[in-house]
């Protein structure tokens, strides 16, 4: 009973409605809590965000470098081509452009320009330095370029090596060559076409572009134990709550969540292990109270096992019971080869008891009757009121000579009792003896038959008296 209210009490404590996946196989179970777990689900999210993080930063921060790099080379070959038109300004409204050569052989040499051309005002080349591989920037220069490209860098591929290059055409103007001159003036006087190539700076942007994608990559990378650790460190009790769960739901009600932690997660468990203190307590009061109902019930069903047993007036055992002990007790005899005996008492002369007194005095008679009988039995022997005026006493382990004796004693004590208590009435006791060993008697209803026998023959001998029974014949 302790079992079922165990079960009982847990069920409605723990039960959940939810599909056990421990039915499934051991492989298959364990594969679907792998893949279908939050640990997978969480991991997989944010390796996913930090993938989109990383690519969209580094895209932005490489399209950033490339307009910065290209800004920078603009601004630079502008400038470049502003300074040379400075320093050539005046040789060509001098017409001696050949000056400058060495000038500008300098210039390109120490600023890293691939070519400059200065012509005049129709195209015609005045001076040229050019670095460039078959004289590029010759094809480069554009003589015929229109007003509105003058001093905007214009960039190109003209190379076989897809080689980028920055070109601008700046005017050479008489106000930059004459600064003497207040009037005002100015008169065009020719155009310095300067190249910049930009393979130097595709590079070092190459290099820095791999380094930021290697640098997200790594980001990638390192974020995948990370967030398995972080969403580990989250995951890890949920499953040791589920595994107290299961425990509990399994009967051991003393199972219990070992995690300390100070977040909500560490609330929840906390939470957990009190109502499982509450349900552990609970479940003793039950099995306590289960105990002791066990008991009163025990109790119980003897006492009233034992009044069913018993005879309401007398107090002594009814009919039934002393033929289900003598069953008991001459198989008993029969098996270990002890004796048995049995008395048969029987009042004489009761009906006139009743007719002349009434039957308040005949059940006061029969109560007098059953207090004798008890007083002078042992703890083993058993005596009922068989029916009427008629008691049986069984005396297991008892042979004839004493049975007698207690027959004698039965007597004796009745006719002191009688004339002390009920002096007014004049009654007797007339008891029949059957000993299995004088009987021989192959069945107790044999045994019953002869002390049954035993007891009409006393009574036909003048009543009051003992008679021992013998043989029955078949």
């Amino acid at each position: 009973m302790d079992e079922k209210i165990q079960v009982g009490s847990i069920n409605r404590f723990v039960a959940v409605d939810a599909p056990d996946d421990r039915d499934r196989g051991p492989l298959r179970s364990r594969l679907a809590a792998v893949l279908l777990g939050l640990q997978c689900k969480t991991t997989v999210l944010i390796v996913a965000l930090m993938v989109l993080v990383a690519l969209t930063s580094t895209g932005l921060a490489v399209r950033q470098a490339w307009f910065l790099a290209r800004r920078l080379d603009r601004e630079r070959v502008q400038h470049d081509a502003m300074m040379v038109a400075k320093f050539a300004a005046a040789a060509v409204a001098n017409g001696a452009p050949a000056d400058l050569q060495p000038v500008i052989d300098g210039f390109v040499a120490r600023d890293s320009l691939c070519f400059v051309y200065i012509t005049d005002v129709v195209g015609n080349v005045l001076v040229a330095v050019d670095r460039t591989d078959d004289r590029v920037g010759a094809a480069m220069v554009d003589t015929k370029a229109p007003a509105s490209i003058i001093g905007s860098p214009v960039e190109d591929v003209f190379s076989d090596d897809r080689t980028r290059y920055f070109r601008v055409s700046y005017p050479i103007d008489q106000a930059v060559a004459d600064s003497s001159d207040l009037s005002g003036r100015t008169e065009l006087l020719g155009y310095v076409h300067v190249g910049l190539n930009r393979a130097a700076t595709v590079a070092d942007f190459d290099a820095s572009a791999d380094l930021v994608v290697g640098i997200g990559v790594a980001i990638v990378l390192a974020t995948i134990p990370l967030g398995f650790l972080l969403v580990r460190r989250t995951v890890a009790p949920l499953d040791e709550m589920s595994r107290v769960a299961r425990m509990f739901s399994d009967g051991d009600l003393r199972a219990r969540c070992a995690v300390r932690r100070s977040d909500e997660i560490g609330f929840l468990a906390r939470d957990i292990n009190s109502m499982a203190d509450e349900v552990e307590r609970k479940h003793e009061q039950i099995v306590t109270l289960n105990a002791g109902l066990e008991r009163r019930v025990t109790e119980r069903t003897a006492q009233l096992r034992e009044l069913a047993s018993r005879e309401p007036l007398t107090g002594l055992y009814n009919r039934r019971h002393i033929s289900e002990d003598l069953v008991r007790r001459f198989a008993e005899a029969k098996r270990y080869g002890t004796d048995l005996s049995l008395l048969m008492l029987d009042m004489d002369d009761f009906k006139s008891v009743n007719d002349t007194f009434g039957h308040q005095t005949g059940d006061e008679l029969l109560v007098l009757t059953s207090r004798t009988i008890e007083s002078q039995l042992r703890s083993a022997d058993v005596a009922a009121r068989f029916g009427g005026d008629e008691f049986v006493v069984l005396l297991p382990q008892t042979n004839c000579e004493h049975a007698e004796i207690l027959a004698d004693r039965i007597l004796a004590r009745f006719s002191k009792e009688l004339a002390e208590k009920l002096p007014h009435l004049n009654a007797s006791l007339s008891i029949g003896i059957a000993c299995l060993s004088e009987v021989s008697a192959d069945n107790h209803e044999r045994l019953l038959r002869a002390a049954d026998m035993a007891l009409y023959e006393a009574k036909g001998l003048g009543k009051g008296r003992v008679v021992m029974g013998g043989p029955v014949p078949q």
